[in-house]
């Protein structure tokens, strides 16, 4: 039924009320109950739909989540060949992109680990072997063997102990450099006097070999840098550019400016680096020429050492070279190290 309450009033004052009952049409309270019925029924239906659709699209966006998981466990165990899959894009696209490239990284530094474990391996069981046989050697014949051949011998040993201290030493040089555990002694100086310095110490193994160094700088030119470390990379850039070259052979060294960087070459018109090689240079124990390795000596460091050297000044090195013309030796350094990044 429908209630309905008028007041009376009369001159503003309330006089009384008069309520008005309609009862309703039995027909409207049948078709509000099947309404609400059919709601309920439709609506729990589509509800309980809804809640599945969403649960599985909601599973179906987060599962790349769960493969980036499955990814990241993978390379924490060691397995770092293991490559999330990207033939679909979704948001997560760009995650599961920067964990392969994650995971290349990492097996590639674990290759160049193994490949360094092999190369000290093998750099250091070389003299190590060479000592070996001497001593195995004087052993055998301590009746006959007569004074001259033992100093002979002796003299060996101290070439072979010299070449492993020098291997240990580079080695433990190289490890501080890439760890960045060598503090550097920075100051502004003429590197110009550096290379010349560098010069004059290689002039007399350079006019053993017939071999002409051409210095083809004059004015100072100054730079940030730690001298006693690229006197040390210069000098090593310098006796290789002697050592693979032929007698009568030249080496010119160059140093000039560009705006805010300073470049050195230094060239050599010598045996020259076969190109499928050029890419390997700079990696430890590296050798173009392995017949030679022993004719040259060297603890195979040396452009390894460099190449870190110049990367913790902020310059970069790069070479150039062709077959029976030369090789050709850049360093790109900025004056000012903190202008560089």
């Amino acid at each position: 039924a429908l209630y309905t309450l008028y007041p009376i009033l009369r001159n503003g004052e309330y006089k009384g009320a008069v309520l008005r009952i309609e009862e309703s049409d039995p027909a409207f309270g049948l078709s509000l109950g099947s309404i609400v019925q059919d709601m309920a029924l439709y609506g729990l239906g589509l509800i309980a739909i809804g809640s599945y659709l969403g649960h599985y699209m909601l599973n179906r966006y987060l599962q790349p989540l769960d493969e980036l998981q499955e990814g990241v466990g993978a390379l924490t165990k060691g397995n770092f060949s293991y490559r999330l899959p990207q033939e679909v894009r979704t948001d997560f696209s760009p995650l599961s992109t920067s964990l392969n490239i994650l995971g290349t990284r990492l097996e590639e530094v674990e290759k160049q680990q193994r490949e360094f474990v092999a190369s000290v391996s093998h750099e250091i069981k070389t003299p190590i072997a060479a000592l070996k046989i001497i001593t195995e050697s004087l052993l055998d014949a301590r009746d006959t063997v007569d004074r001259d051949t033992i100093f002979d011998f002796l003299e060996d040993v101290d070439t072979e102990s010299e070449r492993l201290k020098d291997i240990v030493e580079d080695l433990l040089y190289l490890v501080k450099l890439e760890q960045k555990q060598m503090r550097l002694e920075v100051d502004m100086r003429p590197i110009s006097r550096c290379l010349e310095d560098s010069i004059h110490l290689l002039e007399p193994i350079a006019a053993q070999g017939q071999i002409t160094l051409h210095r083809e700088f004059s004015q100072k030119i100054f730079a940030e840098f730690d001298y006693n470390r690229f006197k040390q990379v210069f000098i090593n850039l310098i006796a290789n550019a002697i050592k693979y070259n032929n007698p009568g052979g030249n080496v010119f060294v160059r140093l000039f400016e560009e705006k805010d960087e300073v470049i050195i070459e230094i060239e050599d018109d010598g045996w020259g680096i076969p190109e499928e090689d050029l890419t390997y240079v700079f990696q430890r124990f590296y050798r173009v020429d392995k017949g030679r390795a022993r004719l040259t000596g060297g603890t195979g460091l040396g452009l390894s050492i460099a190449k870190e050297v110049v990367g913790l000044h902020f310059g970069e090195i790069n070479v150039h070279s062709t077959m029976g013309k030369g090789t050709l030796f850049r360093i790109t350094l900025p004056k000012r190290m903190q202008v560089a990044r």
